[in-house]
């Protein structure tokens, strides 16, 4: 061959002349680079002869007899060296970003996370290539790919003006790494002197580097979301010591309200404080065998220790009943030794280990599961359920169950202690009834029923498998030492010891009126009750305990007031020859004086 090629260097032979595809690689890629690379010594062509201009048969030409193409390939390929890449100045790692941001433009995608829909196959695999080159320069001057996958859960954003102590003592093994202040936009940095050029690439660079997955800014919401919790939804928060993982848990509770704050002005959404809650894992203890095990479990599977407050009677209600996981009280503990330092001065914590928490879910009342989703109804099932005629089965979603209260109850069933049973099943009962407005909240009393007839049909109930279970369980203790249904008992007042006599089991225990119409208590007795016991004590009228004048008036007006509103009058008719015959059959007139 011969010296054909016109190159920056003089007349060479075509094999001995590099081609870069766009100008910008000239300097980019140094002939001393290339020698690096390619293990030959290359001359660029002349820059009459580019890539960029019509001199497109002479380029052909160029190729066919030899002469090697410089482009994005040879980048990839340069910058898995490594080595030349320490010497390589400031500017030069702007200059590729600015290239690399021309040839891998990542606007237009579809959804965050994709490519661009104007990439080809190989473009994608030549990008997913270069996410795993260290060529990304840090503000201590090392150099890290984009993704790492030894560092799933590691964070890459702008250098920030606050104060990091806080974040490098928390995060030791690179979990949050900061580019170097010079790809910064000066606006930020407050640079004495501005390149125009240089800032227009800043600009250029850091549009890109957003779009491919670096932060432009870093709030601690990022470092919560895409540090902290990776680590607990793996199995990777397992290889921490209690002192490492409580930094990080701790360090939520810590900027917990400044979540809150991100979620109310849009910047995160609402789901944001469902994914920790469903991501992050607390310290707990359970036993098994008479033996204390600690383990890390979430918030919803776990209830509140003794140890947490004299209000806290979970520990109680499980006594001997394995299976409940409780807050261990390391949390409270060390909050304890930290409040004597902050003493001093320093900022005070929002939100106490207690109130954090609650707040992710942990239980102070018997713990009850909600199945969010459409499950079909069989015939053995949901018997409490008034079902529609459907063509196509039935279904309910929402439904809620408690596995805890079922296994409490059998338990007690299994005891012959009744003053065991009977304190067990009061904190049961204090607990439901101190907590129903949770219960109710959360919408566990309640499902929603589909059914097909030409079309889906739906209605929703004021019940559940959960209540439904607590309606008809022999669990409420009665004055005699006994275990009953709700609705074995009437409300303890004077007008129903009047109405119902001594016969019937009147609740000794307090609660809220709403929970006890919940699960069935009653308030007061029916017609034909209050009869059916007129009848019982005018044949049985022998207990001088009685005030016969005043239960006779209570009954009497009970059943005025029963009559007075009823508004049909054939209803009406039928009602009160019903008592007419009632009081004549069984002479039940008695006019006191």
């Amino acid at each position: 061959l011969k010296t054909i090629a016109k190159t920056t260097r003089g007349w060479m032979k075509p094999e001995k002349c590099a081609v870069p595809d766009r100008d910008a690689l000239r300097d980019l890629l140094s002939e001393s680079d290339l020698r690096n690379l390619l293990h030959e010594r290359l001359s660029y062509i002349d820059t009459s002869i580019s890539m960029e201009n019509e001199y497109t048969r002479a380029k052909e030409i160029l190729f066919e007899l030899g002469a090697k193409i410089v482009d994005t390939r040879r980048v990839i390929d340069f910058l898995k060296l490594e080595s030349p890449l320490a010497s390589k100045s400031l500017q030069w790692y702007l200059d590729l970003y600015s290239y690399l941001s021309t040839k891998f433009n990542t606007r237009n995608k579809i959804y965050s996370g994709s490519y661009p829909i104007s990439w080809d196959e190989e473009k994608k695999r030549i990008f997913e290539e270069l996410q795993k080159i260290k060529f990304i320069l840090t503000n201590n001057k090392k150099l890290v790919p984009l993704k790492d996958s030894n560092k799933p859960d590691r964070l890459i954003c702008y250098p920030q003006t606050v104060d990091l102590s806080e974040v490098n003592q928390l995060f030791t093994e690179g979990e949050i790494v900061f580019l170097h202040p010079h790809f910064q936009e000066s606006t930020i940095i407050h640079r004495q002197q501005i390149d125009p050029g240089e800032e227009e690439k800043r600009n250029q660079v850091k549009d890109w580097f957003d779009n491919i997955g670096v932060r432009k800014y870093f709030k601690q919401a990022h470092i919560i979301r895409e540090v902290i919790l990776p680590k607990f939804a793996t199995t990777k928060h397992m290889d921490y010591d209690d002192r490492k993982l409580y930094q990080f848990i701790n360090y939520v509770r810590t900027y917990w309200s400044t979540i809150e704050a991100e979620i109310r002005s849009k910047n995160f959404s609402a789901g944001f404080s469902d994914e920790i809650k469903n991501t992050i894992k607390l310290k707990t203890f359970r036993y098994e065998n008479k033996q204390k095990i600690n383990e890390y479990r979430k918030p919803d599977e776990i209830y509140f220790s003794n140890r947490y407050g004299k209000s806290e009677t979970m520990e109680l209600l499980f006594d001997g009943i394995e299976g409940a996981y409780f807050l261990s009280p390391y949390y409270i503990n060390r909050e304890q030794t930290q409040a004597k330092k902050k003493a001093r001065g320093r900022q005070r914590v929002e939100y106490s280990w207690k109130k954090f928490a609650e707040i992710l879910g942990v239980w102070s009342s018997p713990r009850v599961n909600k199945r969010e989703e459409r499950v079909r109804v069989y015939s053995t099932e949901y018997e409490w359920l008034k079902r529609e005629y459907s063509t196509r089965g039935h279904f309910v979603y929402g439904d809620s169950d408690s596995e805890d209260i079922v296994k409490i109850i059998e338990h007690c069933s299994n005891v012959d202690d009744l003053k065991e049973n009977q304190q067990r099943l009061t904190v049961l009962w204090n607990s439901l009834a101190k907590n129903w407005k949770l219960y109710k909240d959360n919408q566990y009393c309640q499902i929603k029923y589909y059914w097909f007839y030409g079309s889906e049909k739906a209605n929703e109930f004021e019940t559940s498998s959960f209540l439904e279970y607590l309606r008809n369980a022999e669990w409420v203790p009665g004055s005699d030492d006994g275990f009953y249904k709700p609705s074995d008992f009437y409300i303890d007042t004077t007008k129903n010891h009047q109405l119902l006599g001594e016969s019937v089991k009147f609740l000794k225990l307090k609660a809220n009126d709403i929970f006890l119409r919940d699960i069935r208590i009653n308030f007061e007795p029916s017609f034909e009750r209050v009869l059916r016991e007129l009848i019982e004590y005018r044949k049985q009228n022998n207990n001088p305990k009685i005030n016969r004048a005043k239960k006779m008036e209570t009954i009497y007006r009970f059943l005025g007031d029963e009559v007075n509103e009823i508004k049909d009058p054939e209803e009406l008719n039928n009602r009160v020859q019903k008592i007419k015959a009632k009081f004549e059959e069984n002479e039940l007139i008695y006019l006191p004086r």
